[in-house]
């Protein structure tokens, strides 16, 4: 049972009572009262850190620039960005001069609310007051870029960081190599991991799963994830986990090696059954979408066999017990076939059916050419698991329908897919005769792009399928 935190007046108020010595309030010093508002900042309680640095003026102790920095703090670990640019403001009330710590914690405040340009205009405030940002400061602003999808901006913070003030950390490294990832810079991301070892810097398990992330989205670097995979664990000593196998089954689909995705499944499950709940490996949703990615990709001709079974051999890992049968499919109907099999194995074992798990499931049986299963999946099986469908899946149905030629069913996709556009725009768009401030504006506008880059419904991706719609119907 977790014990309740006593209250910032009671601290205060046990103190007076308890302690001779402090016979007057003018005993209790600033630093008493820093310290109260620290405790409660790290522990998220903003109300309780707010009456702690209220208290202050009661027993007319003037604050400090680090009360204000806990205050600030408190605010941003509960995410309340306007009371953090509130408190943030106390400083001028109070006659104070913001620090290096005051420039942290509101920059912190901005980009955990994905204001980035907010977070940036307060860095640069920094920098002309002559308060060198420290390393950590570098880390969240680059981080705040890359995820406001501001990759050139990132680089250019990066590049100021180790001209101008710091050799970058670990951190700071691992979060460009994510950029480079996100671009499929995989020559970039090389060298920056060269850079790292170079300087003596120790990469990390995540650095490894990184750079695997960034070989396997290029099929020419297909190797190179499984060569990082062996230095990660002969050189480094890091137990590869199931992100590292989940992104080497993503290198397979890419590489359209079922083989090899069949192989990693086998090592995830053996690995599960051996060690149970202690396995870091145990299969997920994610490796189960990316395995039917593997499915969807693969091609079953001879001259595809021939070329996975080289390639698998180069990158083989090593296996006790087979899961899934060593032969290898060689008839779409098998293929899909073994999808299936596949797929009743995730619900049974209970692992979770989501958006990413069907739309995968229905391109397996979409390009391994099973029009009466894709169809089923489309009109049944999403009700069925009570997933609802996105931009993706009705991408993938639209493109379907044109290849079969289908204009009616097209046309309920196209329905389907105006009625999904409809509650997206009720679910961000502003309601009428509702009043928004600036920065409620930011934020709602912040995750509508981010929802429809996840859910498949940007402005691009809604005029592509536009034109799919208009094709299909002109054939």
């Amino acid at each position: 049972m977790k014990r309740q935190l006593p209250s910032s007046e009671k601290v205060v108020d046990t103190k007076l009572t308890s302690t001779e010595e402090k016979s007057s309030m003018q005993d209790y010093t600033v630093q008493d009262f820093e310290s109260l508002i620290y405790a409660n900042a790290i522990t998220k309680r903003p109300k309780e850190a707010e009456k702690a640095f209220d208290l202050m003026q009661k027993y007319n102790i003037l604050p400090s620039t680090r009360a204000v920095n806990h205050l600030i703090d408190a605010y941003a670990n509960a995410n309340d960005l306007p009371q953090a640019i509130s408190a943030f403001k106390r400083l001028r009330e109070y006659n104070l001069k913001p620090d290096i710590y005051t420039y942290s914690s509101i920059i912190k405040a901005f980009v955990a609310s994905k204001r980035i340009d907010d977070a940036l205009v307060i860095f640069e405030r920094m920098k002309n007051s002559s308060i060198i940002p420290s390393q950590p400061i570098f880390a969240n602003i680059i981080s705040g870029c890359l995820k406001a999808n501001k990759v050139e901006k990132a680089w250019e913070v990066f590049d100021t960081m180790r001209l101008s003030y710091h050799q970058p950390d670990e951190v700071s490294y691992t979060l460009m190599l994510h950029a480079c990832a996100k671009r499929g810079e995989v020559e970039k991301s090389l060298n920056l991991f060269e850079d790292m070892v170079n300087y003596q810097l120790y990469p990390t398990d995540v650095t490894f799963n990184v750079l695997i992330n960034a070989c396997a989205k290029r099929p020419d670097y297909y190797h190179e994830a499984f060569s990082l995979l062996n230095q990660m664990e002969e050189h480094y000593g890091f137990q590869p986990d199931r992100i590292t196998y989940n992104t080497l089954l993503t290198a397979c689909s890419r590489k359209k090696d079922l083989p090899q995705a069949r192989n990693i499944l086998n090592v995830m499950w053996n690995d599960m059954k051996e060690k149970g709940a202690d396995s870091l490996l145990a299969p997920d949703e994610q490796t189960f979408t990316n395995l039917l990615w593997c499915y969807a990709s693969y091609q079953p001709t001879r001259s595809a066999d021939k070329i996975s079974e080289t390639t698998s051999s180069s990158t083989a890992l090593t296996t006790t017990e087979c899961l899934i049968s060593t032969e290898i499919p060689r008839k779409r109907s098998d293929v899909a076939k073994e999808a299936r099999w596949l797929f009743k194995l995730a619900v049974s074992h209970n692992i979770q059916v989501t958006t990413a798990l069907l739309n995968a499931y229905l391109t397996v049986h979409i390009s391994q050419k099973q029009p009466a299963e894709a169809v089923n999946i489309y009109t049944k099986m999403f009700d069925k698991f009570a997933v609802k469908k996105d931009g993706f899946t009705f991408s993938q149905m639209l493109e379907y329908c044109y290849k079969q030629k289908d204009d009616v069913l097209a046309w309920k996709v196209w329905d389907d897919y105006q009625t999904f556009l409809e509650s997206k725009h009720q679910e961000f768009d502003i309601k009428e005769n509702v009043e928004e401030s600036i920065m409620e504006k930011k934020a709602r506008q912040t995750r509508k792009e981010a929802a429809a880059v996840r859910e498949g419904w940007t402005d691009q991706q809604q005029r592509e399928l536009c034109v799919t719609m208009a094709n299909t119907l002109a054939r």
